[in-house]
């Protein structure tokens, strides 16, 4: 029954990366139910609300720092990263998870590596912070957009 209702789902080919982007959507985009779930039963919607969203803002900021410190790493010069391991990993997972059943609790196994990662974009930004060339970089960048906008009209 299982291999029949599998084997209708993929048979069209075109239908694939509709339902790909769908899982990835509903297994990364999409907050947690935990504090409904842990909250209801006590009667505490409003704590539960507040909780929800302040996973929201914590889980964008989270990813946010992921997707920085990948691109952190994917565009340096030093490749002699060990935390390309726990890059490989959530890879892997993310993978995994396109063909295989998902909901939002699976993802707190992959946890930790993705704080491992996004503590790799924060370190970086504390370097760049402390030499001055992170907010120096920042102001001229501006300066030098304000000047061309400025220039056009």
């Amino acid at each position: 029954m299982e291999k029949e209702l599998i084997s209708a789902r993929i048979s069209d080919y075109s239908k694939l990366p509709h339902l790909f982007l769908n899982k990835i959507k509903l297994m990364w985009a999409e907050s947690s139910d935990a504090p409904y779930w842990s909250m209801s039963s006590l009667g505490k919607e409003k704590l539960a609300n507040v909780l929800s969203i302040l996973d929201h803002v914590s889980y964008f900021v989270i990813m946010l720092l992921l997707l920085f410190s990948i691109l952190l790493l994917l565009f340096s010069r030093d490749t002699n990263h060990k935390i390309f391991f726990f890059l490989l990993l959530i890879l892997a997972y993310f993978s995994v998870h396109l063909v295989i059943e998902i909901q939002t609790r699976y993802r707190y196994f992959i946890m930790p590596a993705i704080m491992i990662i996004q503590g790799y974009s924060c370190y970086i930004l504390l370097l760049k912070i402390k030499k001055g060339g992170f907010l120096s970089t920042i102001k001229s960048r501006y300066n030098n957009f304000r000047q061309k906008t400025t220039t056009v009209k």
